[in-house]
């Protein structure tokens, strides 16, 4: 049985996600079949739409998501739309915080969680609704940073979330972080930044790339 995760109570559409393996950090065609178990998110149509055109798109247009929805509608049922692509977790964050049910968001969600929820937001064209959380997810991180030493892994995840939403000044302070506690070069094999390494989310290549000053390094990325 799918666990259930009310978002909006008055919700006309039934997302159905999927939860992944612990070591599947990013979904792709190997890990759509080794789910564990699923998820069914009850939200408002209406707010995917104004957050999301490719949602807009997807269940206001054309398509045949948008005839089944206005057909259930009519019946007073929601609508079940299957996102098996999609990661669960990211995507409860993601309409929790577009339906302002802002209590059951954490204060500083997993560095992973971030990563994922950067492609969701990616996907869906919906990054400048998570602006505002998202700068606070991020300096709710470099405050944790400026008391103890951070993986290189986690400040990768951090740098592609911030670049992905669009958030300069956060950027420049994870990328200041990254420089500072990198151990040795950024360019070849041996880099410790190998996330940043032909990221399929990131425009440049930040390892091949990183001039020696931090600052510059996040003004070039956002040329």
């Amino acid at each position: 049985m799918p666990s259930r995760v009310v978002v909006d109570p008055d919700g006309d559409i039934l997302l159905q996600l999927y939860r992944q393996p612990p070591n599947d950090n990013i979904p792709d065609e190997k890990t759509l079949g080794k789910r564990l178990d699923s998820e069914d998110l009850t939200v408002s149509s209406k707010v995917l739409c104004l957050a999301s055109p490719v949602f807009k798109a997807m269940i206001s247009g054309k398509f045949k998501e948008s005839i089944e929805l206005a057909e259930k509608r009519a019946s007073s049922t929601p609508y079940a739309l299957a996102l098996p692509e999609d990661d669960a977790e990211a995507t409860v964050l993601l309409c929790r915080t577009l339906h302002f049910s802002l209590c059951d968001v954490p204060e500083k969600p997993t560095s992973v969680c971030l990563e994922k929820l950067a492609y969701v937001c990616d996907k869906y064209q919906c990054a400048s609704a998570m602006k505002y959380c998202g700068a606070l997810w991020l300096r709710n991180w470099l405050l944790v940073y400026d008391k103890e030493e951070p993986s290189i892994d986690d400040l990768c995840r951090l740098l592609i979330f911030a670049y992905v939403i669009d958030l300069p000044y956060e950027f420049l302070g994870i990328s200041w972080k990254l420089f500072l506690y990198h151990k040795g070069p950024f360019l070849g094999p041996y880099t410790q930044a190998v996330l940043l390494v032909d990221h399929p989310l990131l425009h440049e290549d930040v390892a091949r790339t990183a001039p020696v000053s931090p600052y510059k390094a996040a003004a070039d990325l956002y040329r």
